[in-house]
């Protein structure tokens, strides 16, 4: 509990006479530097001592927390913006496919990052519709480090749409979704192969620009369907241009889809 308020605890052995124990606990202050909104975002625990804690610590940094239990989130719509979710990964799973869902369906929230943490450090691979997994916040990330993460995921652009992915995923489940998104990632491959040749035959890139939009990539459907228009005038750069456009969207996919299937 120290370490997570980011202080320090000393324990000297004064034998016989005791046990001397030092708590060194830092004021939560505002982060020198820190400037621009406010970011407000959910703390998703099943645990009420991290619920009560977590807005506390996180103050100091610019960050607002709603902090919910699991049952509270799912019967829970957000009434304003949030710019990014937190969700222990121990809870329920039911309750946790809830709480995605209701989240994509939200005007609000459809599209907001959620991030997975998780105090198992076997437990490595997150649930579809989260950007990644963390060590659960205090164990080896301290509030400010927290609030640096959270900055970033919301300032990001957007390159995914999260609502069309878990749409598909309740769609197909989890193996129809993982060979949907595999045949993506194959035609992906491919992409890559012919700018090495510095040729992309155009009903290769028709099929990337399709399944691209199924899974949920629009950006890179739109920039495959400008390659194909461009038919013979298309050159190495625009081949280029389209996988770096992969490698920077492929980082806001769900992590645990990309670890199964294999990143180009």
């Amino acid at each position: 509990m120290t370490s997570l308020m980011g202080g320090s605890l000393v324990v000297q052995d004064n034998s016989p006479r005791g046990t001397r124990f030092t708590v060194t606990i830092p004021l939560p202050v505002a982060s020198f530097g820190v400037t621009g909104r406010r970011h407000t975002i959910w703390l998703i625990d099943d645990d009420p001592d991290q619920r009560e804690l977590w807005p506390q610590l996180l103050a100091g940094e610019v960050i607002g927390v709603e902090a919910l239990s699991p049952q509270a989130a799912a019967d829970h719509t957000p009434l304003g913006e949030i710019d990014a979710v937190l969700m222990d990964l121990s809870i329920d799973y039911e309750l946790m496919v809830t709480v995605l869902r209701r989240l994509r369906k939200s005007p609000i929230a459809r599209q907001v990052p959620v991030i997975a943490f998780s105090a198992d450090p076997d437990r490595s691979k997150p649930e579809i519709g989260m950007l990644g997994i963390l060590p659960s916040p205090g164990k080896s990330m301290s509030p400010a480090e927290v609030a640096v993460l959270i900055r970033s995921v919301a300032s990001a652009p957007l390159l995914v749409d999260r609502a069309r992915q878990f749409e598909l995923f309740d769609e197909l489940g989890a193996e129809g979704f993982s060979r949907t998104v595999e045949k993506f990632l194959l035609l992906s491959q491919e992409i890559a192969t012919a700018r090495d040749l510095g040729f992309a035959p155009a009903g290769l890139l028709h099929r990337l620009s399709g399944s691209a939009a199924l899974v949920g990539f629009p950006e890179i459907a739109r920039a495959a369907r400008r390659c194909e228009k461009l038919g013979d005038s298309l050159t190495r750069d625009d081949l280029d241009a389209l996988c770096r456009l992969f490698d920077e969207s492929i980082e806001q996919f769900p992590a645990a889809q990309v670890d199964r299937i294999g990143k180009p």
